[in-house]
């Protein structure tokens, strides 16, 4: 095997994905560093709260994406497959999204308990920004569903491109003093899950046409 061949295909493969990694580590600590520049350091809390609670909504979905990726790849071999796997992964981003949703809402009923929990006499001036933030929780899940597909089909990094435009637009979000820091947190987040439907649909309905 040529290790130095396929040492330079994995450096081609990861490299354009390095700044989707570091967008993606920035789409949750952009927040709680605007809210500090605003001088909210409790805010900065809330958010990181809000921002904790929407992890772990999306926890399971990150771990099935990473069972799913070989799979994947497989299906990438062949047009066959492909169609199967579009199919496949159209019914996956539809029903992980129906979860979220669920999972969301119950969250939303029981979020007073569960802040009182986590903050203790602080959770009642912070419901509102957590619950702002916690919307952001089905767009993230969306994302997670799609990025292993995207990398076992595509060598084009997508989910760099999609990441890096709801940074963008997060950001643009957080600088402008029209919306708060937990509302511009979660159309951040609303950004990516568009972002990476839209790259998703795109090309899937150009395939169907052809």
């Amino acid at each position: 095997m040529d290790v130095r061949g396929a040492a330079w295909e994995l450096f081609v493969f990861g490299a354009p994905r390095v700044p989707g990694d570091i967008a993606l580590f920035g789409l949750f600590a952009l927040p709680a560093y605007a809210a500090v520049h605003r001088n909210d350091i409790i805010g900065a809390g809330f958010l990181s709260v809000g921002l904790s609670l929407v992890q772990a909504i999306a926890m399971v979905f990150a771990s099935a994406g990473f069972v799913l990726l070989p799979y994947w790849s497989r299906a990438a071999k062949s047009a066959e497959a492909r169609l199967v796997a579009r199919k496949r992964i159209g019914m996956l981003v539809i029903a992980s999204g129906l979860l979220a949703a669920a999972a969301l809402t119950l969250l939303q009923v029981f979020l007073r308990p569960v802040a009182r929990l986590l903050l203790g006499s602080l959770a009642d001036a912070g419901l509102n920004d957590i619950r702002y933030v916690t919307l952001g929780s089905v767009p993230y899940v969306i994302y997670l569903v799609l990025r292993d597909y995207f990398d076992a089909i595509s060598a084009v990094p997508m989910n760099t491109v999609a990441l890096t435009a709801a940074i963008a637009i997060q950001a643009v979000l957080l600088n402008g003093r029209w919306t708060s820091v937990p509302v511009a947190t979660a159309g951040g987040f609303f950004a990516l899950g568009l972002a990476m439907v839209l790259l998703w649909i795109g090309p899937m309905t150009r395939s169907l046409r052809g």
